[in-house]
């Protein structure tokens, strides 16, 4: 084998080297597919979370804002969802009152979404309780099961969850 020949597969070699060591070193860094958990952001709610009272003739919404960096990545960007629940009156378990179905980025911040889940007359609904806590759970992965009780998500998705203590007058 000729002296060309050889550094010409040597040269090769060492370009497919080079090539696949920078592209490892690439990957380590840019496309972290870690699964970060979404952060439902406190001072960004209305109401604010905590107690919050009302007349039973109130019509009036709950609205969040999601902090994720996994939502702003360009390989296999999350979507955030969100779902709404109250304690039972027996205080053990979880009743189900709404998924919010549009999350919108804010113009702020690639990385947070926004949305509110419809404006009610939550007293009335929840009539015969003075208090109810109302749960809202927000999950990088859809829930489970459609409409339940429930705030299960899959084993490789996150969540977070906040509530508002919500007094009816």
């Amino acid at each position: 084998m000729s002296v060309t020949s050889q550094i010409g597969r040597t040269t090769r070699w060492m370009s497919l080297l080079g090539a696949s060591l920078l592209g490892a070193a690439a990957c380590s860094g840019s496309t972290d597919l870690k699964n970060h958990a979404p952060q439902i952001l406190v001072d960004q709610s209305s109401p604010p979370f905590g107690s919050v009272q009302h007349n039973t003739s109130d019509l009036f919404d709950f609205a969040i804002t999601i902090e994720d960096p996994d939502i702003a990545r360009e390989s296999a960007p999350d979507t955030l969802y969100a779902r709404l629940l109250r304690v039972a009156a027996d205080g053990t378990s979880l009743v189900f009152i709404a998924d919010l179905t549009s999350l919108a980025r804010t113009v702020d911040d690639p990385e947070r979404v926004a949305g509110r889940f419809a404006a009610l007359q939550y007293c009335q609904i929840f009539s015969g309780a003075p208090s109810t806590d109302v749960i809202v759970v927000a999950s990088d992965r859809p829930f489970v099961d459609a409409q339940a009780a429930d705030a299960s998500v899959s084993p490789d998705g996150a969540t977070d969850r906040r509530q508002w203590t919500l007094k009816c007058q």
